[in-house]
This record gives structure tokens, C-alpha cells and sequence, in this order.
């Protein structure tokens, strides 16, 4: 082995740095150097993608988003706008050099913290928080017997109800890929939760930078859109990510019938793990999730504490933003798509 360098990969790189996310079982989707163009163009937060090279070999990567908030200060994070990121290497020593590296980037950007959303081991000297999220995965069969045998049986039978009420005329769903039909249901859903949305460019850029790696699916009760899924595929993972939908979606059991399409879409599609995501302890989509099979796991987040004392709660669920949350549940959509943009930017 020889000497390794950690170099800041440019556009130039970003060929050669895909390639290596795509060989490396550390990586994440959001370890693609597309997220990191996503969010220069649609948050103006710059990228510092550190590479790890030993000779003319990338042996580790690590994105890092310089996000600068007047609400809550200057922070690294690897990735900003997702649930996943940290260090993608596979070797101790590499991962090493890419926490002093980001560490030092730290200390000179004079930030509060740099955050790993990692699930590698630990480093040393970073603090952990392994208590907020979980992460919700499986084997997606590939026969569809085997697929719904795997459902608990009640929520199987919700999965069949839906089944029947798009065989009634009821439900109708295709991959239509409509970007404008999704924000707008996903505006309603996160405006019902309280929580202020990304700018509708955010949901483009998604769709024009990962192309046929996404895929919308719409789902219609009585002709009209009650339920859209923005989903990501990577490599044998197909992960449902953004759920926009009508307060009524539930009760057309749009949901569930949702879930299940997309479940053998991605089995058409060649994946072999359904990843749900990741959800709050303690929160509906934890349990909902829950009652599909998924076994939670704890999802590790790594701080390098800096400017600040102790580690961040910058998420809508924090106590502090309680009030804030009940009274944008009650904003009209127009006020809610206009100031959700300019307060999203600020939960990265």
C-alpha cells in the first residue's frame, strides 16, 4: 500500500467517484456526486466532496455539504437533505483520514459540528446518537406469493382490500412520473405534519439529475390524485422516499396499495431489498412501519463537536419547534408552499 492522499474531488472526479460509490458496500445513494449538484443549484450551500487516493485508486469518499443557517449556525454534514452519508471506505485507516480531514475542514469553516450520518463504526473522539431514528429494511422477494406471504396478516388483508378497489375501478395507479402532481400532494402531507417543504425545483432537479434511478408513482381514487411516491433505486435497493398524499388517502387504502406496487415494481425492476427509510422513535411512521414486518435497526449519527457543546436536535419533532408546528398546520397551502422553502433550507 502506499501513501494516501485526501484531495477535494472536483466535477473532473465525478466519473471516477461514482463508480467508486457504486463498487463500495459502504455507500449510499446519497453518496452520488448528483446529490451534492442538487443541493449547490437548488440551496446555493457549497459541496466539499474529500476523496481518499492511494496512487491513482480512490480507496474511500466522503460528501460534506457546508450549510451556513442564521437559525442555527454553521455546520459540515455528509448528507444534507438526507438520512444517510458519512464515510464511504472500507479500510480503518482511510476512514481515519477522512474524519481528521473533515475535522480540520471544521475547524478552519469555524463550524459548530460536523455530522456523519453513518451507520460505520465508531470514531474516535466523535460522539454518537443512536436514539432518534431507526431505519426499516427487508428482502423483497422476487415471486409474488412469497412477497405478500412475508406481510403480517393485517396488514395483508388492507394490502387485499386495495387490491379490490382497484379491481372495483376505485384505485388506479401507474408510474407516471408527474414531478408537479407529486409536490403538490407532497405539499399537502407536510403541511398536515407541520412541517415546512423543499422548494418545487428541489423535487425537479431530483427527477432531471437521477433520471431512470427515480420514478413517480401516482395513485388516483375516483379519478382524482389522492396518493404520489417519489422512489430511488440503487444498485439491488429500491427505497420509497417522498409519500405525498390528501388527507383521505388513507381511507381509500391508498397506502397500503401504494406500498405493495411498489414493492413489485422494484422486484420487476431487479431489487432484492425494499428500504423504507428511516422513521422518529416513537412516531406513526415508526409504528406504522412496524406493522408491515420491518424489524427497526438504530440508525448511528456521528458528531465532531466543534463550535458547539452538544450534539444537534435540528428536526421537526424537537420540542422547541412544537409551537411552530401546530400553527403551520394551519396555514393556508398558498402561504405554506411560499415560506416552507426559506425554513427548509434551515433543517438540513
Amino acid at each position: 500500500m502506499g501513501a494516501i492522499e485526501i484531495v477535494r474531488a472536483g466535477e473532473g472526479e465525478a466519473t471516477r467517484w461514482d463508480a467508486f460509490v457504486a463498487a463500495s458496500p459502504e455507500a449510499t445513494m446519497f453518496h452520488r456526486f448528483g446529490w451534492s449538484r442538487i443541493v449547490a443549484r437548488v440551496y446555493g450551500y457549497e459541496a466539499l466532496n474529500l476523496m481518499a487516493v492511494e496512487g491513482d485508486r480512490i480507496v474511500g469518499v466522503l460528501p460534506l455539504t457546508d450549510v451556513r443557517s442564521p437559525l442555527f449556525g454553521r455546520s459540515l454534514v455528509s448528507t444534507a437533505f438526507t438520512v444517510g452519508g458519512g464515510i464511504a471506505a472500507a479500510r480503518p485507516d482511510v476512514c481515519a483520514l477522512l474524519a481528521r480531514a473533515a475535522e480540520e475542514e471544521g475547524r478552519m469553516r469555524q463550524v459548530r459540528y460536523v455530522e456523519l450520518r453513518s451507520r460505520q463504526g465508531a470514531l474516535e473522539g466523535w460522539a454518537i446518537k443512536d436514539s432518534v431514528y431507526a431505519g426499516f429494511e427487508k428482502a423483497l422477494p422476487a415471486d409474488e406469493r412469497e412477497n405478500l406471504a412475508t406481510i403480517p396478516r393485517r396488514r395483508r388483508a388492507s394490502v387485499r382490500k386495495g387490491m379490490d378497489a382497484a379491481a372495483a375501478g376505485e384505485l388506479a395507479a401507474g408510474f407516471e412520473g408527474d414531478v408537479d402532481v407529486f409536490y403538490d400532494l407532497y405539499a399537502h402531507a407536510m403541511r398536515d405534519l407541520g412541517t415546512p417543504i423543499f422548494p418545487r425545483r428541489f423535487a425537479r432537479e431530483v427527477a432531471r439529475e437521477f433520471g431512470e434511478d427515480t420514478e413517480i408513482l401516482l395513485v388516483r381514487a375516483n379519478g382524482e390524485p389522492v396518493l404520489a411516491l417519489l422512489t430511488f433505486y440503487f444498485r439491488d435497493r429500491v427505497m420509497p422516499y417522498y409519500f405525498g398524499a390528501r388527507s383521505d388517502a388513507r381511507a381509500h387504502r391508498a397506502y397500503d396499495y401504494a406500498i405493495w406496487l411498489q414493492m413489485r415494481r422494484g422486484a420487476e425492476r431487479g431489487a432484492r431489498l425494499f428500504d423504507f427509510g428511516r422513521s422518529k422513535y416513537g412516531s406513526g411512521a415508526f409504528e406504522y412501519k412496524s406493522f408491515w414486518g420491518f424489524e427497526p435497526k438504530p440508525l448511528e449519527y456521528q458528531y465532531r463537536l466543534i463550535g458547539a457543546r452538544e450534539t444537534p436536535n435540528i428536526n421537526p419533532d424537537n420540542p422547541k419547534f412544537s409551537v411552530a408546528s401546530k400553527l403551520w398546520r394551519r396555514l393556508p397551502m398558498t402561504l405554506a408552499n411560499a415560506a416552507g422553502p426559506m425554513l427548509a433550507r434551515h433543517l438540513a
